[in-house]
Parts: C-alpha cells; structure tokens; sequence
C-alpha cells in the first residue's frame, strides 16, 4: 500500500510541476510492481486523467515480488494494450542482484542496470509475455543496445536445447520477438556495436538515450547529437529513426502532440 501511495504521489507531483506546465514535456508513470491491479489502475488513471504517454516498472525489486514474466502481471499488460502505451524497464539500485560482492560503487553501478533488465526480458520471453500480448510495446533502459544480440542468441540457444521440456507453450523462438519491433532498447551515442543491431534485431526499436539532465552536467552531454550526427558509420536515415520516428512510434506520440510542442518551443 505504501509502494501504491508513494507511486501515486510522485506522478501527481510529475503533473502538477512539470507535464501540465508545457506540451514538450510527457509523463510516463511511476508502478508499484508489488500490487499489479493497482498498478493497472494507476496506469489508466494517469494515462486518462494526467496524459501520461507510458508506464515504468523497476526492474530490480524484492523476492517477494515475481519477475515480470508471471502472470500476476497481466493485469498491467492487458491495461496498457486497451490503453496502447507502453511500458518501460529501468533500474537504479543494485540490491538483490549479488552485486554487494564487487568492490566499489563503480563496478556496481556498471552492472546493475543490464543485470536487472537482463533477469527480466529473459522471464517476459520465455513465461510468454511476448506471445501472450502481441500489441505490448516494452523498452529496456538504460543499459544500451549492444547487448541485445547477445541476448537474443543466447536464448535462441537455449530455446533450441529446452523449451519443448521447460517451455513447452512458447510457440515461437526468441528472436521472433526480438523482431517484431515491439521490444524497444535505448542505445548511446559511442556505442561501437550500433551499425550492427539494426541489422541483427530490427531498425525501428532503437531510441537515443539522453538520460538528461541526470547525473552529467551541460558541458558533459553537451556534445552527444553533434557526436552523434557526426558518425559516418550510421545512414542518416537511421540516425533519424533513433532520434524522432522510433520514440514517436514507441510513445504514440499524436500529430497533435508534436504539434504542440514544436509550438511551445516556438514560444
């Protein structure tokens, strides 16, 4: 109840100081995972009551919780497929993933957001999430793009050697849903492996990263796009997707609310 309370508060607070006071700015809001039918409710109420244009789930929580491939969950997806938002995975804190064994904050920090997504996404695939909801649009954040991948072929491996023992109702490999352009990754701007994952996975479910204004100063990500357009190992038609056409699609993001926006920048 406290979880669903604090939740709550934060996204009215999200509304009241920020997404009400200009169009450029959407809200996507905060779930408590430990109570799935509140959360379901509190994903409609903001999305019908504050616009909000997505729902985030975090994806390290307790051992009371289930990882988000459990059907308890269901509820949530249901709500956002009659919604059509999304929802997102992020993490942010490194407890119950083994991480108190490393040595410093910077090995921690390193691990703990590919860790957390990478314990969920396996158990959304292969419990059937994906199949489950085909319309469910879920991005993985915070953890770049590269991993994507591996993963992919890590499962697809695995689906090969066990599925029809240990996953008997998944009725299509991994890589099917990698594919089917509704598992988004947010990738940054160095990452060396970025030619490839469109290729690999599918051009059309990769968003720039900015992570703004989080833990960098001005002058830190200052020079992320121009970096970015400056890269002669991506076209620039997908420079382009990754910067407006995926996130448009991902948000469902209206004719009106680009709109709206690019007129209050105007302003």
């Amino acid at each position: 109840a406290w979880a669903s309370a604090l939740a709550q508060g934060y996204n009215d607070w999200l509304y009241h100081r920020f997404s009400s006071q200009t169009p450029r700015l959407k809200g996507v809001a905060l779930l408590a995972p430990q109570d799935p039918k509140a959360a379901a409710a509190e994903l409609r109420r903001c999305v019908k009551e504050l616009g909000f244009c997505a729902g985030l789930l975090p994806s390290v929580t307790n051992n009371r919780t289930p990882l988000y491939g459990s059907p308890v969950f269901h509820e949530i997806y249901d709500e956002a497929e009659r919604l059509n938002v999304p929802l997102t995975i992020h993490g942010g804190v490194s407890q119950n993933l083994g991480l108190d064994r490393v040595a410093s904050f910077l090995e921690a920090h390193m691990l703990e957001h590919p860790v957390g997504l990478f314990l969920q996404i396996t158990n959304m695939v292969f419990q059937g999430v994906f199949q489950e909801f085909p319309k469910l649009r879920v991005a993985y954040l915070e953890a770049g793009a590269g991993w994507v991948p591996f993963m992919m072929d890590r499962m697809e491996e695995d689906y090969e050697k066990f599925a029809a023992r240990l996953a008997p109702n998944l009725k299509s490999p991994p890589s099917t849903f990698f594919k089917s352009g509704n598992i988004f990754v947010t990738m940054e701007v160095e990452e060396r492996t970025a030619p490839y994952i469109p290729e690999l996975v599918h051009p059309d479910v990769i968003m720039w990263a900015s992570d703004f204004p989080h833990e960098r100063e001005r002058d830190q990500f200052g020079g992320d796009l121009p970096h970015l357009r400056a890269r002669k190992d991506l076209s620039d038609e997908f420079k382009n997707k990754m910067l407006f056409d995926n996130p448009v699609r991902f948000y469902h993001l209206s004719e009106g609310d680009i709109a709206a926006a690019r007129k209050a920048k105007g302003n």
